[in-house]
């Protein structure tokens, strides 16, 4: 009998696409109210139903935005009543109800239709990933506050974290088998990526375990693997969910992931990627490019603002001391040191309108005012030779780069300031808050700058991609996973 049993199936993982229609376009957006640079929006779009034979995700058509269901053996999706601004789906654990946030308030809709209920008032903006555990729980990354929230099945809603003395928020909840461990995001930097965590927490004691480091939004696989991404690829590494053991060494398994690390708005950048992962082994997904992220100074020392002052920021061994240097009650910013490191310049509010000095470096020493009729965003010549600032508006609304010649060794060190040409600030960003957002070349005969347009639409998201029997593809690339 043994010899006569029928040979094992295997499943080939096969690539599908599915249409969004009746919505024109697949979309969960963020804060802006504008363009949003990233295909698909900044939150969670879509997800499964726990039997994984349907999708939910964030539609539009004409113009309104509401949560739809797409079943795999259906010709298209069908809007679900009720969900009209709808973001963030999520579905319970037992198929009955979706949540989803909309205008302010974390709600819940039967999946089959029926009236909506409240779960959650208050919330300002979109939550920062959505899921349901085991305990009917519902967890939360809350953008207000950036905390994971929990909200009990019979109870009001309450916070799930403390914030870290060096974290920024926490986001993009996920819970394991069994409702007793969270899974979530801690964000390091506000703006760039490449020191963000995964953490495991349990739900009841709060006891945190960080499993990976420059990995975001992380989904566990009954495979047993945890599955994240880096800036836009997809990860999957072998994890014992029982330990909180990460097993081996992450293996890169999805290109070109669609997640939002990129916005004109800070809460537009959420890391949020959007693929979904059914129980029966499908994923669904968004191809999508990814824009490369921040830089670092280079040099042991940067002179920075704080408190209206100016300080100087010391960097060794990989240590940063902050050091005071001059403190008034005035309002300073822009502060550069020259090339020969002698000289500070920087802009003040000191005579009542916005100037531009200099003063010896480190001191002491009497300061200087260089421009005439005002000023800001000092910028000095590679060769010490020359300094540059951006001057104030004229009446219609434009403003000039200005330069004044140096000469250390004179009484008076800058010479009076001469136009070398006008610019819109509308077109050409020389000017711009907090930050210098121009710099000089090497030779001090061009400006580099970012030119201000209008940026394009993102295109329409139209299709979801969809790999059927995938488990078996992650079985193969990253083997050895701790099922459960």
């Amino acid at each position: 009998m043994w010899l006569l049993r029928p040979p094992a199936l295997h499943l080939s993982p096969a690539r599908v696409s599915l249409e969004v229609r009746p919505a024109d376009e697949l979309n969960s957006g963020g804060v802006s109210s504008g363009w949003i640079p990233t295909p698909g929006g900044s939150r969670t779009a879509l997800t499964w139903t726990p039997d994984g034979q349907a999708l939910v995700f964030v539609g539009r058509q004409d113009g309104v935005q509401r949560l739809y269901v797409r079943r795999l053996d259906g010709a298209e999706a069908h809007p679900i009543a009720g969900t009209e601004g709808g973001q963030v789906p999520a579905v319970s654990l037992d198929g009955q109800w979706v949540a989803f946030w909309a205008g302010g308030t974390i709600r819940k809709v039967p999946l089959d239709g029926g009236p909506a209920m409240d779960l959650a008032s208050g919330i300002g903006s979109p939550p920062i990933g959505l899921a349901w555990d085991a305990g009917d729980r519902v967890f939360f990354g809350r953008s207000d506050d950036g905390l994971i929230w929990q909200i009990p099945r019979d109870g009001a809603p309450a916070a799930a974290t403390t914030r870290g003395a060096t974290d920024i928020g926490y986001t993009l909840p996920w819970p394991l088998p069994g409702g007793r461990v969270l899974l979530y995001t801690v964000r390091k930097r506000q703006w760039s990526w490449g020191d963000e965590e995964i953490v495991a927490q349990s739900v009841d004691s709060g006891n945190r375990k960080v499993l990976l480091t420059d990995a975001a939004d992380a989904r566990y696989v009954p495979t047993g693997h945890l599955v994240f991404l880096r800036r836009g690829t997809m990860f999957a590494v072998r994890f014992d969910a029982e330990r909180l053991e990460v097993r081996g060494a992450p293996v890169a398994v999805l290109d070109s992931v669609t997640q939002a690390l990129a916005g004109t708005n800070s809460s537009d950048v959420t890391g949020a990627g959007q693929y979904a992962l059914s129980s029966t082994g499908t994923l669904a997904w968004l191809p999508g490019a990814v824009s490369p992220s921040t830089f670092a100074p280079d040099g042991r020392q940067s002179a920075a603002v704080s408190g209206g002052g100016i300080v100087i920021v010391t960097v060794e061994n990989g240590t940063a001391s902050v050091q005071p240097l001059f403190q008034t009650p005035h309002a300073e910013r822009n502060p550069e040191i020259s090339p020969d490191g002698r000289w500070l310049a920087y802009a003040s509010n000191v005579s009542g309108r916005v100037e531009v000095y200099i003063r010896p470096y480190p001191g002491p020493g009497p300061a200087e005012q260089v421009s005439i009729d005002g000023g800001l965003s000092p910028a000095w010549h590679p060769g010490g030779k020359e300094l540059f600032f951006v001057s104030a508006p004229d009446p219609a609304g434009e403003r000039s780069v200005m330069s004044v010649e140096f000469d250390a060794r004179s009484a008076v060190a800058a010479g009076r300031p001469r136009r070398l040409f006008v610019f819109d600030p509308r077109v050409l960003p020389f000017y711009c808050v907090p930050l210098r957002c121009y710099d000089v070349a090497p030779d001090g005969q061009l400006f580099y700058l970012v030119q201000s347009r209008t940026p394009p639409p993102p295109p329409a998201v139209t299709h979801i991609n969809l790999i059927q029997n995938w488990f078996e593809e992650l079985k193969a690339k990253v083997p050895g996973g701790v099922a459960k």
